[in-house]
């Protein structure tokens, strides 16, 4: 039995399937800020409920980054939900990639516990680091729910996502 089977009962799977696909994204991966910041200005104007996932990698973010990160989380924090988007190179640095872009979120005075993983790759580390970390919200694929055979630990809701963006795309 797969983990959406498991997670989702047969009486709504197919709407779930359905309404999940057919709504607007409600959230956006950030990872070109520098270049998008007036598109997601733009899109907020049109879909003030978009969550904003803030990307970061294994690569330390530039100082313009940060700027332009805090300055989002400043002027949108109270009205969107903000997560955490990372892409990390090998499951060996996941922990120190996550840790790193949470330790710039209690810099700033902000907090989270939403996660997603870049290109949605989880294995069961990813989950145990998440929770070690407070990120008890994982937001996964619809698609890829399917495909997790690694298990969820106890104490991680999965999040469905249906539809999203990359900053970039808008």
């Amino acid at each position: 039995m797969t983990l959406y089977n498991r997670l989702v009962p047969l009486s709504v799977r197919n709407r779930v399937r359905i309404n999940l696909l057919n709504y607007y994204p409600f959230e956006i991966h950030i990872e070109n800020i520098t270049e998008t910041s007036d598109r997601l200005i733009g899109w907020l104007k049109k879909h003030p409920k978009t969550m904003f996932m803030l990307g970061f990698s294994e690569n330390k973010p530039s100082d313009e980054v940060l700027e332009k990160y805090n300055w989002l989380l400043t002027k949108f924090y109270t009205v969107n939900p903000f997560g955490l988007h990372v892409h990390f190179n090998s499951y060996s640095t996941q922990q120190s990639t996550i840790n790193e872009a949470l330790q710039y979120f209690h810099r700033v005075g902000f907090s989270t516990v939403d996660f997603a993983s870049g290109h949605w790759k989880y294995n069961y580390e990813t989950f145990e680091v998440c929770k070690k970390l407070g990120l008890v919200r994982v937001h996964v694929k619809t698609s890829e729910i399917e495909k997790l055979c690694c298990g969820v630990p106890c104490g991680i809701s999965i999040l469905p996502v249906g539809s999203h963006l990359h900053d970039y795309d808008l």
